[in-house]
């Protein structure tokens, strides 16, 4: 806790504000995926129960497949994204 303390300290106010900031908006890009993931998911689905036309069923397995690929770039954006912000946050403090 006293490492914490001491970066704390080292770091100015606006430099804080800003990294939160930046970490929020990192989070708030991981929801967007996780939406897109959602309604790209969901609109497949729908395609392949609600049609019974095969163009739009086989449309419907293509975006049932592309989703999950959607949600796991998010994630993974998200983690390189979080460690950049932490180690320029690092930096900063030193």
């Amino acid at each position: 806790m006293n490492n914490k303390n001491i970066i704390y300290q080292k770091i100015s106010g606006t430099d804080e504000m800003a990294t939160i900031r930046t970490k929020l908006a990192n989070t708030r890009t991981l929801l967007a995926y996780f939406r897109t993931f959602i309604g790209t998911f969901a609109t497949g689905v729908g395609l392949i129960k609600l049609t019974g036309d095969i163009l739009f069923v086989y449309s419907g397995f293509v975006l049932v497949s592309i989703a999950p690929v959607i949600l796991i770039f998010g994630i993974v954006e998200t983690v390189r994204t979080k460690r950049k912000i932490d180690s320029i946050y690092l930096s900063l403090s030193k």
